[in-house]
C-alpha cells in the first residue's frame, strides 16, 4: 500500500508542477522515469516469466505507450523554454 501512496503523490505533484510551470520539464521527465521504472520492475519480469500470456504483452505495451506521453510533454516544454530564452537574449542584444 505504501507504493500506491508514493506513486499517487508523485503523479499529483508532477501534474501540479506541469500545470503551474514550476519545474515542469523536470517533473515530466521524472514522471516518465516513474512509469518506465514500473515497466522494468513489474511488466518485464512478468513477461519473462510468462511470454505466452497475452495479458503480460498488453500490460507491457500499455506501460510503454503511457511513458511516451510525458516524454513528449517534456520535450515540448523544453523546446518552448529554449525558444523563450533565445528570444529574450536576442531582444536584449537588440536593445544594447
Amino acid at each position: 500500500m505504501f507504493w500506491a501512496y508514493v506513486t499517487t503523490i508523485g503523479f499529483f505533484l508532477a501534474a501540479a508542477a506541469i500545470l503551474s510551470g514550476i519545474f515542469a520539464p523536470l517533473a515530466s521527465r521524472l514522471i516518465t522515469f516513474e512509469i518506465l521504472g514500473f515497466e522494468f520492475l513489474v511488466w518485464i519480469p512478468k513477461l519473462v516469466a510468462g511470454p505466452h500470456d497475452h495479458f503480460n504483452w498488453a500490460g507491457n505495451a500499455i506501460s510503454v505507450a503511457l511513458s511516451g506521453a510525458p516524454w513528449v510533454v517534456s520535450d515540448s516544454i523544453g523546446r518552448a523554454a529554449k525558444r523563450a530564452r533565445v528570444g529574450t537574449e536576442s531582444n536584449l542584444q537588440a536593445v544594447s
